[in-house]
């Protein structure tokens, strides 16, 4: 070959593409060259003494001539001295592709991986010509598994995105991916609403008045937490009560002198004023008090301050829970507004009453 040819030769190998330059060819071992085989009745089979080759990555690739069943299969025995022991399907056996036995049609392949001294492809059953092939190689690319369908097991999608395994709106089935928190003992799926939006402190029972003054309060129903900034609630001082709303009210027009009940007792509940408003006709001192019996004339006490003391007043307006600090009589006790005279006087009260 003249030096024009040889520098032909190399510069069109330099051309090739990166892809094929990486392609490895690799001949089967046994038997040499590998075999085709021609199987018309049950029973035939190609057999290979692997004694001395030491194979152990095996293949078999096979098409039918026609429609119907079959069933063909790599099949392995010990070695007996001058040949095979007994044969069995093929043993101690890494499936690669396919299954062994196969009965895939029109085509099919077996590849599998293990060493055994003799081997056979054999047709186990068959109601047409099965022509195909079958070799042995002691690489280790012929023992390689195929790629998975997808580079990204366990994902939807390439690149590998990680999506967790329930739809939205489902109940969690699986371990998170979630969104989880540590409690300092155990990781909890973060609590949300049914838009999505994360919970407060979740609290399930009832709340009363009194609470102790921690960051997280637990209240009277086992110990639920619940958190003091995100309910409407007050500090007295030393504990925590609920901020209240006054549902009831009253409307008076009196001029009797003296103690007229204007808020009825019920059972042993204490009646709450959050404002009230009077206008008189006249000056005339204006008072609430409480107490049992007609007219709150049992265990009279004082509940309010005595508006207009000596000169009177003719126009009172007091809210009380404005200032957090409503009038309340004590428990089982009604309330009564008291005039120092005989005027006219018309006004309004709120209350709540538990």
């Amino acid at each position: 070959m003249s030096k024009i040819r040889i520098l032909l030769v190399l510069l069109g190998i330099a051309a090739l593409p990166a892809a094929a330059q990486q392609l490895v060819r690799v001949d089967p071992d046994c038997p040499v060259n590998g075999a085709a085989f021609a199987f018309t009745s049950a029973g035939q089979f190609y057999q290979i003494d692997n004694r001395q080759s030491g194979c152990s990555n095996w293949t078999v690739t096979y098409n039918q001539v026609g429609p119907g069943a079959l069933q063909i299969e790599l099949q392995s025995a010990p070695d007996n001295g001058a040949g095979p022991g007994t044969w069995v399907t093929f043993a101690t056996a890494t499936i690669i592709t396919g299954a062994n036995p196969s009965t895939a049609t029109p085509s099919g392949i077996i590849s599998l991986q293990g060493y055994q001294p003799w081997v056979r492809v054999i047709i186990d059953s068959q109601t047409t010509t099965i022509l195909g092939y079958v070799f042995g190689s002691r690489s280790a690319a012929a023992s390689t598994p195929p790629p998975p369908s997808t580079p990204c097991p366990g994902t939807t999608a390439v690149p590998c995105v990680v999506i967790g395994p329930d739809a939205p709106g489902a109940a969690p089935t699986q371990n998170p991916v979630q969104v989880g928190l540590f409690d300092g003992t155990d990781v909890r799926r973060a609590r949300s609403d049914s838009t999505g939006r994360a919970e407060p402190a979740f609290f399930a029972g009832s709340i009363s008045d009194g609470l102790t003054n921690n960051a997280t309060i637990a209240a009277s129903n086992g110990g639920t937490p619940l958190d003091a900034l995100s309910y409407n609630i007050l500090f007295n001082g030393t504990t925590w009560d609920r901020s209240l709303k006054c549902p009831s009210s009253v409307i008076v027009d009196d001029s009797t002198m003296g103690n007229v009940q204007i808020i009825a007792l019920s059972g042993v509940t204490s009646i709450r004023i959050c404002k009230m408003s009077w206008t008189a006709s006249s000056a005339v001192g204006i008072q609430l008090t409480q107490g049992t019996g007609a007219n709150c004339g049992t265990g009279t006490t004082n509940l309010s301050f005595l508006y207009g003391a000596g000169s009177g007043v003719s126009a009172i307006a007091e809210d009380f829970q404005a200032d957090q600090a409503l009038l309340v009589a004590a428990s089982g006790n009604a309330v009564c507004l008291n005039l120092s005279a005989a005027t006219r006087t018309t006004g309004q009260v709120w209350y709540a009453q538990f």
